[in-house]
């Protein structure tokens, strides 16, 4: 058992509505914040951790693995929005063809029981994302240059999954916006893919995609998503679109760099809850940029970065109430907590490191029913 003890959280600033905060329900009934949320953590190693993270404190307390396989590479995890199920890739960077694992999670402990598995038809995969409704998977497949749909049985496991559709070089990533009608696949080599969903069939928009310089790997929407941010790998800069959710286009407004010199090997890009804040990930750099989000242009201001006990950070997890942040190290096989200022967004370190299999590639934060 691993355990890291942590004073209590920055500044306390009031969570966003829906990030597990006080809300108001119902006939003037308050709902409580969480108190525990569940931890995953992994990578280029077969297990899928879980630990149980204490919200008031952000104490990690380990708690049951799961293995993916002798050969497993469990490279990301999407949840369903119920929690009730995991979908794990299997990237099988050696194998001829790409997993999507499916695992029911158990409510009490967090930990996964698996369902089923099918392969994505292509080798090699980067990113899963579940559908609103529940009811549908996706595949972004790197090798295969495509995206896979899955539909999602009465008992959480997957069909077979569809015909892979095309997307563009390398795709990276699968986000849709909040209507659950369109998604974007970022592609390493040079654009954003853009699609109409529905019944699992993706039909690409006219036109089919957005160029990007520099490599897009991921994206994330702004507040109201009335903004688009596209981190790039190759160039380490993030770029800020104006999102039309009618017509369903981007239009570039500004790029800033989220590495002091470029070609960092960013990875993963995150808007905290509140709307305030905006990070990103830099393995070479050895760094997470943070960055301030105006209310009202929605542009960035590059407020710092955190480095310490760092090491080729590729995945970060924000908490459901917006406090905390787990960060892992691919390199040195470490995640670590941080406590997230609710005024300033910047990050301090809470606790010690703590040891992980080799090779994390992801965190994921899920508050306790």
């Amino acid at each position: 058992m691993a355990s890291a003890g942590a004073p209590a959280a920055g500044t306390g600033g009031t969570p966003a509505a829906g990030s597990g905060g006080f809300t108001g329900g119902t006939g003037g009934v308050v709902e409580r914040p969480p108190t525990q949320a569940f931890l995953y953590v992994s990578g280029y190693a077969p297990p899928i951790t879980t630990f149980t993270v204490d919200l008031a404190t952000g104490a990690l307390t380990e708690g049951p693995s799961v293995s993916t396989g002798e050969a497993g590479e469990p490279t990301f995890i999407a949840f369903s929005p119920n929690k009730k199920f995991a979908y794990a890739i299997d990237e099988q960077l050696d194998g001829p063809l790409a997993w999507v694992i499916a695992y029911s999670v158990d409510q009490t402990t967090g930990a996964l029981t698996e369902i089923n598995r099918e392969d994505v038809g292509t080798p090699v995969n980067a990113h899963a994302w579940v559908h609103q409704s529940g009811q549908w998977v996706l595949s972004a497949n790197y090798d295969g240059n495509s995206v896979t749909v899955f539909e999602v049985r009465a008992d959480g496991g997957l069909e077979p999954g569809m015909t892979p559709v095309p997307a563009g070089t390398r795709a990276h990533q699968i986000v849709f916006d909040s209507t659950g009608t369109h998604l974007f696949v970022p592609c390493l080599e040079g654009h954003i893919a853009v699609y109409d969903f529905a019944d699992g069939v993706l039909t690409p928009r006219d036109p089919p995609a957005v160029e990007v310089d520099g490599g897009a790997r991921h994206i994330a929407f702004g507040p109201g998503e009335k903004y688009l941010y596209v981190l790039t790998q190759n160039e380490s800069t993030i770029t800020q679109f104006e999102y039309d959710p009618v017509n369903v286009t981007l239009t570039p407004i500004e790029t800033v760099p989220a590495a002091p010199d470029g070609g960092a090997l960013s990875a993963h890009i995150e808007v905290h809850k509140s709307g305030k804040f905006l990070y990103a990930s830099n393995r070479s750099d050895d760094s997470v940029a943070i960055f301030s989000i105006d209310q009202t242009t929605g542009q960035l201001t590059n407020v710092g970065f955190q480095r310490e006990q760092l090491a080729f950070p590729r995945f970060f997890a924000i908490d459901p109430t917006g406090n905390w942040m787990v960060i892992a190290s691919q390199d040195s096989a470490e995640i670590l907590m941080h406590s997230i200022d609710q005024e300033l967004g910047t990050l301090t370190v809470v606790g010690e490191p703590i040891s992980v299999a080799p090779e994390p590639t992801f965190v994921g934060m899920w508050a306790v029913p």
